[in-house]
């Protein structure tokens, strides 16, 4: 893919309508300030390819293509791939306020010379977004992450491939080589494989189930079948018996119902008890009724009379509420003088109590200002001891510093230690320069470790050479005997030719001569046929034709020896000649290559020597420069030390100059600790003899004061407050005192008012007792009202139960006789009941004789009748017992029997059909267990893990060897590219062939060696790709002005030997340095409404 003509307009900081023209640029660089948008040139062509950039989030994401103030953007990208010219183009909108993909296509060119066409010159490959992405990885041959890998190589990801890990190498690589799709192939012929293990396991399981179904199960369910039909025709006839008998036993079972009943009906009819005196009794209970009648209105009137006299004696609550009043009067008379009087004493008890709390409130006052004099004096003694307590304690806090004493010594041992160690470390250096040049001189082992192999392939190649010449002389003999066995068979292919021939002529003259005639034409020659020959033996024709047709197998067998002979003669010549080539390319100057393996063995043995000697050295010089670093570090911990110690004395100093402290500037470190301390020992002596001691007397006695002023305190409010509860108390009393004396008096007038004019408390008590009298004379008339309504009631009912006892006669009588019509019971009068029942009942007596005897003629045919029934009943028991089938009942017999046919006729169908499936599932199985080797075997040969591993790791090795050879160009010499399993080293030719981590390269090298990779990456990509085509052009998207200057130059002469090739080659930078050395510059700037490019050069 070659870059040629770049449109844009509104995609992200290009606003407005930006061209970028290629063409002729061959190496260019994009060049401008931070921000003005040269990335944003190599995301635009990504974007037209891929619909995504690489400096994104998320691949899908567009909100980073549309400039923020536009509604709409394009982007157009014209380019070549293998000759042929095509564009694709892209467009964005705002929707919603969200930008979106609206439209997208891929067309090629039909003139690929020209810069742009309109749509009658083009040929459209893709008109759908989802469509054109699809379109360029197909025709490039990459995704968007090879793309990123092979052709742009963004911001920070440009030593991506370099140092990703091997897995992560493996995955990229196996992707670039369409590995996966054996994956793919691996588990779908798994998933068949799987499958068919269960369909295995089914059809196994299926056999199984049918494993009962057999040609003899067939014959016997069909005889079973058989039986039980023949058995179903014999127990339908039985049961056609079975149900004439039980016809015939309900006949008479009916018969004897109907004669039981007639003689229970008989046996019924009887008198009734009661119905002869039935008449009198009613008549009785009538004038019973009426006498009581009579005796309960009489009850009723006089209880009116009772009660009417009662209400107009008066209300007895009335009565009572006014006997309450006047009771409540007399006693509130005489309540009131003791009241007034318990008044006036509570009031003076209240004056009393508010003279005591008055002398109470001023002893408490007095009491509340000896307390605070007492704590002010208390607080100024617990201060002053404060306070000579903190000078002790920081006076007593002035201790020196823990190895104060040899610290000058320590000091000195430091300075020796550092100075040692410095001289073994510079004669442990010199040592390892020495190593190191011996390893140098040594030689590259390697190289010489290759040779061994080389010399020792070159023995092995030589005994391998020598074998093969001795198998090409033994093939040639054999060829020699293979083709004289050939020559002789066609000999006697040949001789058995001809005797067949002539076998055939005899043969076919015997057959003529059967049908010659003297005197006809003979059918061969045409001549006429004078003497009939001699007969003709043709039975050895069939013995040359079988010679002829051995003879041929013969020739053929010899042929086919010779062919192979011939064929292993070549394949040996051709092992030899490769031998002695590979042998020559091996040795190219000839010799012995046993010596010349033993020679390079023991420059092998020397390099190693060399090389353990330098790591030895090598090591000694880490060992020695680490006890360097310690010396000095002990040293520095030292000095740290005495800093300390003097930065605590001026600190000690500090805070207890204000205390007299004695000045310690002029004096060394040492002394000036010791003088200092000794004044802080004096000072805390001082302390505790003479100041603590007076201090701690004053604030006890101060706080002695203190306690007795706050239990004076204590006793006035005590005192204080007794004499306000008492007031209080007091107060409440003479309320509730006053109180009770108004409410009394208000209740006495209220209750005179209410009697003004009311009868006198004497005559009110008269009322009374009158109303009582009343009330009993109304209690005895209404209990007399009351029985009297009882007994009426009582009278009635007793005669309402003889009526219904006629009415129940008369309908007993109806009911018991109706049956016995049809019998010929004889009529009767239903008003006289007595004479009805007598002759009903004289009726009946003579007629039960006759019922009983026919009621025991039905008992013997009924008798009869069941013991048929019960004969055909176990006929048909016994008829399907004897045959197989169980039943209890012969009810059961029908349906158990078709029951047992239908299961019959089932089993033996099932039979039949299992048959004929256990024939179609063993051909199943059989076509599936081959199915199934099939599948074993296709994803035992596509196992990924194995076959993936191999596949990478050929293609790093064919990788590694391409970037090898570019590193090598690309760094003037110095370094070439190798892995170990993966892991990328690089060997510095400059340094005794020394092997470094790639990990451990400076930021130039660093480039020189991802770019190596890149180049081997786009170069091989066409080759082991199964669809990238050749990669012309490579961007480099990288941060080169965090290089140091030699990194840089390193940088620019590795781009300018690439740019020599015929490989298009973009940069983006900000370093002018770097930007001047390229012939074509895009100079990219942005305004406040655009960002633009111009082209230079």
């Amino acid at each position: 893919m070659r870059p040629v003509r770049l449109e844009m307009n509104g995609f992200a900081s290009f606003r407005t309508a930006t061209t970028v023209d290629f063409e002729g640029a061959d190496y260019f660089a994009l060049v401008g300030p931070t921000g003005a948008g040269k990335s944003t040139v190599i995301d635009a062509m990504v974007f037209a390819l891929y619909g995504t950039a690489p400096r994104w989030d998320r691949a899908a994401s567009v909100q980073y293509a549309l400039a923020p103030t536009v509604n709409s953007g394009t982007v157009r990208f014209v380019f070549d791939v293998g000759g042929e010219r095509y564009q694709v183009a892209r467009e964005v909108r705002r929707v919603g306020g969200k930008p979106l993909q609206k439209s997208a296509t891929l067309e090629r060119f039909d003139d690929p010379t020209s810069a742009t066409a309109d749509s009658d010159h083009v040929q459209p490959l893709a008109t759908e977004v989802r469509e054109v992405t699809p379109a360029v990885q197909e025709l490039l041959g990459l995704s968007f992450e090879d793309f990123t890998k092979a052709v742009v190589l963004p911001q920070g990801r440009f030593a991506e491939f370099l140092n990703a890990t091997s897995r992560e190498r493996q995955d990229i690589l196996l992707k670039l080589l369409g590995a996966f799709q054996y994956d793919a192939i691996g588990r779908a012929a798994g998933a068949r494989r799987s499958q068919a293990d269960a369909e295995l396991a089914t059809a196994d399981a299926r056999i199984d189930d049918l494993s009962d179904a057999t040609p003899e199960a067939a014959e016997r369910a069909a005889a079973r079948l058989a039986d039980l039909q023949a058995l179903g025709t014999l127990t339908e006839g039985l049961r056609r018996d079975l149900d004439a008998a039980r016809d015939r036993s309900r006949t008479a079972a009916d018969a004897l119902t109907a004669a039981q009943h007639t003689v229970a009906r008989l046996d019924a009819v009887t008198i009734p008890d009661g119905v002869a005196d039935l008449a009198e009794r009613s008549a009785a209970a009538r004038a019973e009724a009426e006498r009581l009648a009579a005796a309960a209105a009489d009850a009723e009137d006089a209880f009116t009379a009772a009660r009417e006299a009662l209400e107009a004696a008066g209300t007895r609550s009335v009565l009572e509420r006014r006997r309450e009043q006047w009771t409540e009067h007399a006693e509130l008379d005489a309540a009131l003088p003791a009241l007034a009087e318990a008044t006036v004493r509570v009031r003076d008890e209240e004056a009393s109590a508010r003279e005591s709390l008055a002398s109470a409130e001023i002893a408490h006052t007095e009491a509340v200002a000896a307390r605070f004099t007492a704590e002010r004096t208390d607080a100024d003694a617990e201060a002053a001891l404060t306070g000579l307590l903190g000078r002790r304690t920081t006076v007593a806090a002035l201790t020196p510093p823990d190895g104060l004493d040899d610290l000058a010594a320590r000091l000195d041992a430091a300075a020796a230690e550092v100075e040692g160690a410095t001289r073994a470390h510079a004669e442990a250096e010199a040592a390892d320069e020495l190593a190191r040049s011996a390893l140098r001189a040594a030689g590259d082992r390697d190289a010489f470790a290759a040779e061994e192999r080389r010399y020792g392939e070159a023995l092995e190649l030589a005994a391998t050479a020598a074998g093969l010449e001795r198998d090409h002389e033994t093939a040639r003999a054999a060829l020699d005997r293979a083709r004289e066995d050939a020559e002789t068979a066609d000999a006697d292919l040949e001789r058995a030719r001809v005797r067949a021939d002539a076998a055939l002529e005899v043969a076919t003259a015997a057959g003529l001569r059967g049908h010659l005639r003297v005197g006809d034409a003979c059918p061969v020659c045409t001549a006429t046929v004078a003497t009939l020959p001699s007969p003709l033996d043709s039975s050895e024709a069939d013995a040359a034709r079988s010679a002829l047709r051995d003879a041929e197998a013969a020739a053929r067998s010899a042929r086919d020896a010779a062919t192979r002979a011939e064929s292993e003669v070549r394949g040996h010549a051709r092992a030899v000649t490769q031998a002695r080539e590979q042998l020559a390319t091996l040795l190219p100057d000839g010799g012995d290559p046993a010596a010349l393996r033993e020679a390079a063995a023991t420059a092998l043995a020397r390099a190693n020597e060399a090389r353990a000697a330098a790591d030895l050295a090598d090591a000694e010089r880490l060992a020695r420069r680490d006890a360097l670093a310690g010396a000095t570090r002990a040293a520095g911990a030292l000095d740290s030390e005495r800093h300390a110690a003097l930065a605590g004395l001026r600190s000690a100093r500090a805070g207890v100059a204000p205390l007299g402290a004695p000045d310690t500037d002029a004096l060394p470190l040492h002394e000036a600790w010791r003088q200092l301390a000794g004044w802080a020992a004096t000072e805390v002596a001082r302390l505790d003899d003479d100041a603590l001691p007076d201090a701690r007397s004053a604030r006890d006695a101060a706080a002695d004061a203190l306690a007795a002023a706050g239990a004076t305190l204590e006793r006035a409010a005590a005192e204080r407050q007794r004499a306000a509860d008492a007031v209080r108390v007091a107060g409440a009393a003479s309320v509730r005192a006053e109180d009770t004396l108004a409410r009394a008096r208000a209740r006495r007038d209220e209750l005179a008012s209410a009697l003004d004019g009311a009868p006198d408390a004497e005559q009110t008590a008269q009322d009374l007792d009158l109303l009582t009298g009343l009330e009993e004379r109304e209690r005895v008339t209404l209990t007399a009202r009351t029985d009297a309504g009882r007994a009426r009631d009582a009278a009635l009912a007793s005669q309402a139960a003889l009526g219904r006892e006629v009415t129940a006669a008369g309908a007993l009588l109806r009911e018991t006789r109706e049956p016995l019509i049809p019998l010929g019971a004889p009529a009767v009068d239903p008003s006289d009941l007595p004479a009805a029942w007598a002759a009903l009942a004289a009726w009946a007596h003579d007629t039960r004789a006759d019922a009983a005897e026919s009621l025991q003629r039905a008992r013997d045919a009924v008798v009869a009748a069941d013991e048929g029934v019960a004969a055909a009943d176990l006929a048909l028991l016994d008829a399907a017992l004897t045959r197989g089938v169980e039943v209890t009942a012969s009810g059961e017999v029908a349906s158990a029997v078709a029951a047992q046919q239908a299961l019959a006729h089932d089993l033996h169908r099932r039979i039949v059909d299992d048959l004929d499936k256990l024939v179609t599932l063993r051909a199943a199985r059989a076509d599936t267990e081959a199915r199934r080797q099939v599948a074993d075997l296709l994803a035992q040969h596509m196992n990924a893990r194995k076959f993936q591993r191999w596949l990478a790791g050929a293609a790093l090795d064919v990788l590694v060897e391409s970037a090898s050879s570019s590193l090598l160009e690309l760094s003037g010499g110095q370094f070439t590219l190798g892995h170990d399993n993966g892991e990328f080293h690089v060997v510095d030719h400059t340094d005794a062939e020394a092997r470094r981590s790639v990990r451990t390269l400076s930021g130039g090298e660093t480039f020189q060696a991802s770019l190596a990779l890149a180049l081997a990456l786009s170069a091989e990509l066409g080759s082991m790709s199964s669809k990238a085509g050749r990669l012309e052009s490579i961007f480099l998207d990288e941060g080169f002005g965090s290089l140091d200057p030699d990194s840089l130059e390193v940088v620019a002469l590795t781009l300018e030997r690439l740019a020599q090739g015929d490989r298009l080659v973009g940069v983006v930078t900000h370093v002018q340095g770097l930007a001047e050395r390229i012939p074509t510059r895009f100079n990219v700037s942005r305004s406040s409404r655009s960002s633009t490019v111009v082209r230079e050069g």
